[in-house]
C-alpha cells in the first residue's frame, strides 16, 4: 500500500507541474490542437465554422468568437464559400502554419527535456504502465458511476446501464467529450 500511495502522490505532483507549465504559456494558440489539426486536414479546401463547431462539439457562437480571435492574430483567414455565399470557409494562414511549427518544436523540446534522464526502455515501460493505469482507472470509475446510478434508483434492471451505454447515453458521451477536450488541448 505504501508504494501505491507514493505513486499517486507523485502522479498528482507531476500533473500539477505540467499544469503549471501549461498555464505559464498563455499563447492564443495553446489548447487548440484539435482545431488546428482539422484546419491542417482541410488546408486545400477550407472548412466552414459550422463544420468546425460540429466536429469539436462546441456552440457555433463559441466557434465564431474563437475564429474572430485567431483571425485577429493572423493565424487563419476566412474566404466566402463559393458554393454557399452565406457562409465562409476557414483556412490556416502562413502565420498559423509557422506558429504550429513553432509550438510543435517547443513541445518536442519540453518533452525531450522531461525524459532526458530516462532510457528508451524506461520510457517504454512507463508508457505501458501508465496505459494500464489509465484503463484500470477508467474501469474503476465506470464501475463507481454504475454503482452510484444503481444506489440512486436510476436502474430498474441490471441491463439498464449496458443498454444505455450501447445507446450512447451521457456516460459514453462524457468520455468522448473528455477525449475531445484532451485532443483540443494538445497541439
Amino acid at each position: 500500500m505504501q508504494y501505491k500511495m507514493k505513486i499517486m502522490e507523485n502522479l498528482h505532483y507531476s500533473f500539477n507541474l505540467l499544469r503549471r507549465n501549461k498555464h505559464q504559456n498563455k499563447d492564443v494558440m495553446r489548447g487548440k490542437g484539435r482545431l488546428f489539426s482539422l484546419l491542417k486536414e482541410n488546408e486545400q479546401n477550407g472548412i466552414t465554422q459550422g463544420e468546425l463547431a460540429e466536429k469539436l462539439r462546441v456552440q457555433p457562437s463559441s466557434m465564431s468568437e474563437l475564429i474572430q480571435k485567431l483571425a485577429h492574430h493572423g493565424f487563419i483567414t476566412k474566404k466566402q464559400d463559393e458554393n454557399d455565399k452565406r457562409s465562409f470557409k476557414v483556412f490556416l494562414s502562413t502565420e498559423g502554419n509557422d506558429k504550429i511549427a513553432e509550438i510543435k518544436a517547443e513541445k518536442t523540446r519540453f518533452i525531450d527535456g522531461i525524459f532526458n534522464n530516462f532510457t528508451e526502455h524506461e520510457i517504454e515501460t512507463l508508457s505501458s504502465l501508465l496505459e494500464k493505469l489509465t484503463l484500470s482507472l477508467n474501469d474503476f470509475t465506470e464501475h463507481e458511476v454504475t454503482e452510484e446510478h444503481h444506489k440512486a434508483g436510476h436502474c430498474h434492471d441490471r441491463h439498464h446501464h449496458e443498454r444505455s451505454h450501447q445507446r450512447g447515453d451521457k456516460h459514453g458521451h462524457k468520455r468522448e467529450r473528455n477525449a475531445d477536450k484532451h485532443d483540443r488541448e494538445h497541439v
